[in-house]
Parts: structure tokens; C-alpha cells; sequence
């Protein structure tokens, strides 16, 4: 659910290593793949990040992005990207509860992105 100055979002994806035991920086990497309208492609990538109860904040935004399938901009992304763990967490049974994203990115060129995901929480257990 989201929209940006390409149009509506078509296509959302998310991806993080979480480590739960880790005093600070527990988010180690990921990535938000974002489809905008029929021809805009968001590939953000973050470099850490940080978790405040159920509250996880990602930080060191950057990324590509392509148009048509054709690179506009690279390491050019900047923006906000949070999220907020909901369930609990059972490895044991595969249940991971989910996680809630919200974000809002713009490029160099001025465009943007905002939005809303929701990752299953088996996800997370992988």
C-alpha cells in the first residue's frame, strides 16, 4: 500500500538480518524493493539499524533505482524506514508473529516513495 510521484506502488518486498541478544545495532542489513507504477524500480538498502521494545528504526538508507529497467540513479536514496514487530515470537512452532513497515523515501532527483508493508512472521524465523 503506497504511492509515489511514479504512481501507485505495484510491488513491495523487505528483507533484515535481525540478532535479538545484541545490546545495540540489532539490525545488520536489508533491503526494501519497492515497484512504482509499471516502470519504476526502488532497490533501498540499510546498514543497520536499532530495536526499542517493538519498535525497530533502520538506518544507513541507500540504494538504486531503475526506470524501465534502465539505471536513473545510484546510491541516491535517502528517507525514514521503521517498523513495528507485532505477535510474538515462538521458533518453535515457526511462528514469528509479523512486522509492520512504514516508510518515506525521495531520490536525488526529487522523486519519492511513501508507504506501508507487512511481512508474514515465518519470515522472520528464516
Amino acid at each position: 500500500l503506497g504511492t509515489g510521484t511514479g504512481g501507485d506502488l505495484t510491488g513491495f518486498s523487505m528483507y533484515f538480518a535481525v540478532d535479538f541478544d545484541a545490546s545495540a545495532n540489532q539490525i545488520s542489513s536489508g533491503t526494501l524493493g519497492l515497484e512504482v507504477g509499471y516502470n519504476e524500480t526502488w532497490e533501498a538498502t540499510f546498514t543497520g539499524g536499532n530495536i526499542n521494545g517493538a519498535l525497530a528504526e533502520f538506518t544507513g538508507i541507500d540504494g538504486n533505482i531503475e526506470y524501465y529497467g534502465s539505471p536513473i540513479c545510484s546510491g541516491c536514496i535517502a528517507g525514514d524506514v521503521r517498523g513495528v514487530f507485532t505477535g510474538s515470537l515462538d521458533a518453535a512452532n515457526n511462528d514469528g508473529g509479523g512486522f509492520v513497515t512504514g516508510f518515506s523515501l525521495i531520490n536525488g532527483l526529487g522523486d519519492s516513495v511513501m508507504g506501508l508493508g507487512l511481512l508474514d512472521g515465518t519470515d522472520l524465523l528464516d
